[in-house]
Formats: structure tokens, C-alpha cells, sequence
């Protein structure tokens, strides 16, 4: 997206979003939206949770000065190719929850962390065929990038799911957990990778990739890596992919449980745990539910077999 580096002159006082009631506290978040005609400067307003509804096509960009808390929970448009950027600042922690849901098109995301401070991306792709890769870095000593991320793939759908953590300075951390679900007819990407550069010693982290296939149709492609440069680090890595079969769903009925109530508590059990990352109980149920209702609405047209 090469025009969301021309900044033009600043509008103040216009809010691209909708703040989450009922969550107030310091916050010295300062972020812009870039669009091809505007550039959206919005101070500082002391919410600590606050929603924003990304425009299709622009690039959402965020900064947390040092020794700040901030956290955003971005709705990421259906469509287009967007991207955003994001800044730590030393001893500053940012938690970032995204939405994508029914989406085609390109999301790119990238964030920094000096030292000391805390990135926490909280992805939940529902469906669609987009492609979300993220890019988080740490480049200044003791810096964490951590992220959680949530994938449901339905008929016909192809959601993918990229995301490289970098490490540039010593003594980083942060794990980066990717779960997907797929129903029938379903297909997903889970691409992760560590990346630890030759300033990197002393850095521990690891990446895990579970996938659950609830239909014989499904499809899930875990492509874990570690790209390592220097010694003295402490970094893993490990994929698991199962799959549902009628046996287990007969189990489940003889047990009384009717098949749709089983996927149900397969889904909301297996997404859950990551899910419950989430430092807010609003957001937190919002979330669960619309994977629910997304996993059940498919399941309605698909089986097992």
C-alpha cells in the first residue's frame, strides 16, 4: 500500500470509530488512519478500550509512548487491502484485538517494540478468503511480542493466517499460539515463523499450531518454522492437526449429546482457551459467540463422514 507513506496535512477531532462504553483509564495511545485523500490524526481521549471500524483501503497506524497502556479493538473491513502499523515504546504495553470476518483481499500488519515493552496481537479471523499476515519485531532488549490467533474456516472458504516473530535484541520473549478450525468443505493457513536475529541471544520463545477438522472435506495446512542466528536463545516450535470422525460423534450421542451441541462444545472448547487471552469479558463473549454461531450455521449444511 505505497500511499499510506504520503502523509498529508492532519484533520483533528475526527474519531474513526466508536469507543467501547464503560472502559475508562489513562491511555496516551496517539494513532492515524491513512486513506489515498486524508490523513485522521485523533489525540489521546483517556479510554483505555477503544473500537475502531477500519475503512477499506487505508492503513491504521498506532503508537504507545513509553511507560503507557493502550488497548484496541480494530474491525477489520470485508474487503480491499489495508494494513496496519503499530509502535511500542520502552516500559509501554499495547493489546490488540482484531476482527476479520467474511473478508477477501490483503491485510498486512507490522509492529515494533523497544525495550522493555509488551505487544499483544489478538487476531480472530471468521471465514472469508483474506490473507492476514503480521510482522512483529522487537528491537530493543527485553521487548515481548506475543499473539493469539483464532481461525475458522467454513464451505468454500480459504482464510489464511501468517505471522513472523523477529527478534533483533537480547534477552526477548513471547509465544505465539495459532488454533483453526475447519468445517465441511473448509481450507485454512496457519503459517508461523520465529525469527531471531544475531543480536537475539538470550531470547526465549516458542510457536505452537493446533488445527481441528470437523468434517472429512476439511482441509489445514500448519507450516511452522524457526529461522535462528545466533546462540544462547531458547526457541521451539510444533504443529498438531486432528480430525473429527463419526465414531466420535456417536460417542457423543450415546452419551445424549445431539451432534450440532457436540461441534458446538468442540469449537467453543478447542477456540476458547485462546480467546480467553483476551482482557476484556465484553469482548471476550462477543467473540466467542459469533464463532459459534459461525460454526453452527455451517455445520447445519455439512456432516460428517
Amino acid at each position: 500500500l505505497p500511499y499510506h507513506r504520503r502523509l498529508l496535512p492532519s484533520a483533528r477531532g475526527m474519531s474513526s470509530g466508536v469507543n467501547m462504553p464503560g472502559r475508562r483509564g489513562p491511555s496516551d495511545l496517539m494513532y492515524r488512519v491513512y486513506s489515498p485523500s486524508m490523513t485522521i490524526v485523533i489525540p489521546a481521549n483517556g479510554v483505555i478500550w477503544e473500537r475502531h471500524e477500519v475503512p477499506r483501503g487505508t492503513c491504521f497506524a498506532a503508537s504507545v509512548p513509553p511507560g503507557r497502556t493502550s488497548k484496541l479493538f480494530l474491525v477489520l473491513p470485508n474487503g480491499g487491502d489495508n494494513c496496519i502499523e503499530v509502535s511500542v515504546g520502552e516500559g509501554a504495553s499495547l493489546e490488540i484485538v482484531s476482527l476479520q470476518e467474511n473478508a477477501s483481499g490483503t491485510v498486512r500488519a507490522a509492529g515494533r517494540v523497544a525495550s522493555g515493552g509488551v505487544l499483544r496481537w489478538r487476531p480472530v479471523t471468521i471465514g472469508g478468503s483474506a490473507r492476514h499476515e503480521i510482522r512483529s519485531t522487537c528491537t530493543g532488549d527485553g521487548a515481548r511480542s506475543e499473539a493469539s490467533w483464532v481461525v475458522v474456516a467454513r464451505d468454500g472458504e480459504y482464510p489464511q493466517a501468517v505471522i513472523r516473530n523477529v527478534f533483533e535484541a537480547r534477552n526477548g520473549g513471547g509465544e505465539v499460539a495459532m488454533r483453526a478450525v475447519a468445517l465441511a468443505k473448509g481450507q485454512a493457513l496457519l503459517d508461523g515463523r520465529i525469527e531471531i536475529g544475531n543480536g537475539g541471544g538470550g531470547t526465549q520463545t516458542y510457536l505452537t499450531q493446533e488445527a481441528l477438522m470437523l468434517d472429512s472435506t476439511a482441509k489445514i495446512d500448519a507450516i511452522p518454522g524457526l529461522e535462528i542466528k545466533t546462540n544462547d536463545v531458547k526457541a521451539s516450535h510444533s504443529a498438531t492437526v486432528s480430525r473429527v470422525n463419526p465414531e466420535d460423534l456417536f460417542y457423543a450421542g450415546s452419551r445424549g449429546i445431539a451432534p450440532g451441541d457436540a461441534r458446538r462444545l468442540l469449537v467453543e472448547g478447542f477456540l476458547g482457551k485462546l480467546i480467553a487471552d483476551i482482557d476484556d469479558e465484553i469482548i471476550r463473549n462477543d467473540l466467542l459467540a459469533r464463532i459459534i454461531a459461525a460454526s453452527v450455521a455451517s455445520a447445519d449444511v455439512g456432516s460428517v463422514g
